[in-house]
């Protein structure tokens, strides 16, 4: 039984990532934030989430594995070191009892000012680059072991203070658990909509087939150890793959790393978790090539007891 799971898995993975290398050809794109890293965790594990994502920050990197969310607020503030960029994140999930779980969040980016001189010679000092991604997000199990998700996403861009641009896009996301326990496999399609347009020039989302398998190991001391891993296809690059790993100690501490394959800038990534009744704590650090790390620090409260019920007794 085992043996014809693992060639289902097998089999599904490898038509994904095969649809993928034909699906998306090779070209540039827009929606710069996008393309951020979102949440310690995640970032922290080298962002193989697409069949982990049993948080809010399922949102970035698949939505049907926010159906056991219960309700949850999270908060994320970076900046780069060696540049003045900067972006945060705020959002919000609940489940609902026999409808699902709805989340909502806001991420904001700002690239920082510079000095700019008009055609009657003034100076004056202008905001380079600001964006703004609202996004919706919706998870349920729709059939036995399988979650489903969707997201809308409305992004708006401005470019030094003058020049406008919006677009609109949906992920679409599933997560099934196979029937070895702690095993799961995900796909995500990300980014699917309408260009980014300043003026007359346009860019296309940056679209992603993300899909991913992880295995959940139940340790004694009330520990896990979680193994993941993710092949992407942007529409804009070649395939890339990441790997991460996750021990939590005693349901308090964890432990992350990860490693990214096929990626100019990223490669190894590390971080920690610290759970304290509702509150938790992740920070993660990204090594990149000849630049500064990026360091990423995230908070998040969670009411693993509360659930709305629409038919209360």
């Amino acid at each position: 039984m085992e043996n014809i799971i693992f060639k289902k898995i097998f089999i599904y993975l490898f038509i994904t990532f095969t649809f993928s290398h034909y699906a998306f050809g090779s070209s540039t794109s827009g929606a710069s934030l996008l393309k951020q890293y979102v949440g310690g965790r995640p970032s922290a594990m080298g962002e193989a989430y697409a069949s982990v994502s049993d948080d809010l920050y399922g949102l970035y990197y698949n939505p049907a594995g926010m159906k056991n969310l219960k309700r949850e607020f999270t908060c994320m503030y970076f900046q780069q070191s060696d540049s003045n960029i900067s972006y945060g994140l705020i959002g919000f999930g609940q489940n609902i009892n026999n409808i699902g779980v709805f989340a909502g969040s806001l991420l904001f980016y700002d690239a920082g000012k510079i000095e700019w001189q008009n055609t009657s010679g003034n100076i004056s000092t202008l905001s380079v680059q600001r964006d703004y991604l609202f996004t919706l997000g919706y998870s349920r199990e729709t059939f036995k072991n399988l979650n489903l998700g969707i997201n809308t996403k409305y992004y708006s861009s401005t470019m030094i203070e003058k020049y406008n641009a919006t677009a609109y896009a949906l992920d679409f996301g599933l997560l099934y658990q196979t029937n070895i326990k702690g095993l799961s496999v995900g796909a995500v399609l990300q980014n699917k909509g309408t260009p980014l347009k300043y003026i007359s020039e346009s860019d296309p989302m940056p679209t992603t087939l993300r899909s991913g398998i992880a295995y959940k190991l139940k340790l004694p001391k009330n520990s896990d150890l979680i193994l993941a891993i993710d092949i992407l296809k942007p529409n804009d690059s070649d395939i890339k793959k990441n790997i991460g790993i996750e021990y939590f100690l005693g349901n308090t501490i964890a432990l992350r790393g990860g490693y990214k394959f096929n990626y100019d800038l990223e490669n190894y990534s590390l971080g920690f978790g610290l759970k304290l009744s509702f509150f938790q704590i992740d920070y993660g650090i990204i090594s990149r090539k000849n630049f500064d790390s990026v360091h990423i620090l995230s908070f998040s409260l969670k009411d693993l007891s509360f659930k709305y019920n629409k038919n209360p007794q």
